[in-house]
């Protein structure tokens, strides 16, 4: 085997074990590439903040709407007791009779 031909031989078993020049220098800017990476990460901040929003929404929702019956409640309970002594004041008054 000439020198050349031992060289070329050499050179094509390198290549099938290792990457290619091509895809050693792209890799560092595939792995590390930042505004990839930021751009991508904003994507999912947004989503996230999408999200949150719907999140706090509901959650005022259901807080507002529990006061709400809260109250109703509250003053229902209110009326009740109301009538409650109304109707015992009458029956007083007529048992004083």
């Amino acid at each position: 085997m000439s020198c050349d031909e031992r060289d070329e031989f050499l050179s094509k078993e390198i290549l099938k074990t290792n990457p290619s020049l091509v895809e050693r220098l792209t890799a560092p800017h595939k792995r590390y590439n930042s505004r990839e990476i930021i751009a991508e990460m904003n994507n999912v901040i947004m989503n996230l903040d999408t999200e949150n929003k719907i999140l706090n929404d509901t959650v005022k929702w259901m807080h507002d709407t529990i006061w709400d019956l809260m109250h109703e409640k509250r003053a229902q309970a209110r009326d009740e007791a109301a009538a409650t002594d109304v109707g015992d004041e009458a029956a007083d008054a007529d048992v004083g009779d």
